[in-house]
């Protein structure tokens, strides 16, 4: 009888964590905790969704495609450690953010992909922006760079079990 409880929790817990996998794009694909919704911000497409039960965190993913300014995956790979480049991939990411300020950078590694980790606080506290935080990761695919963003309302949730689960979920398919 233990042993049909334990299971039966185990599977109400699971249960009310529900996953979906998005694709975004033909390459990569990343989990939310349910479908994610669409939106357009200056030609790039962006997926969104609430990751917590409080409504407090929200995950975004997109990608900036380097040839459409230009930049092919040889010279972005050249310019990895290049400050001047990092930043303006950052603020193209960033961008629709206005008010955050950077608070750190950082560079990382997703398998064999490297890219840079960011965090950004609204200082100001502007109600125009309700989030007070921003986590970003970048990460650099080849000409193509995948931005994936939490935007927390509170300090200190964008290091919270949900956001580094949605972090972690990025899964590229390097033979595409």
């Amino acid at each position: 009888m233990k042993r049909l409880l334990l299971f039966l929790f185990t599977l109400l817990v699971h249960s009310s964590y529900a996953q979906f996998v998005a694709r975004v794009d033909e390459r990569a694909l990343v989990t939310f905790p349910t479908a994610p919704r669409e939106m357009n911000i200056a030609g790039n497409n962006m997926l969104y969704e609430l990751l917590d039960k409080e409504n407090t965190l929200t995950g975004m993913v997109t990608f900036i495609e380097g040839t459409d300014y230009g930049i092919d995956s040889a010279t972005l790979a050249a310019n990895y450690n290049n400050a001047y480049v990092i930043d303006l991939l950052l603020n193209e990411a960033t961008s629709q953010f206005k008010g955050m300020e950077l608070v750190s950078k950082r560079k990382i590694a997703k398998g064999r992909y490297m890219g840079y980790e960011v965090l950004l606080q609204n200082a100001g506290g502007d109600d125009d922006i309700p989030y007070r935080d921003l986590r970003a990761q970048l990460i650099i695919c080849g000409s193509r760079v995948y931005a994936l963003m939490v935007l927390a309302e509170t300090r200190g949730k964008t290091d919270s079990l949900p956001a580094n689960k949605f972090f972690e979920s990025l899964r590229i398919d390097p033979g595409k």
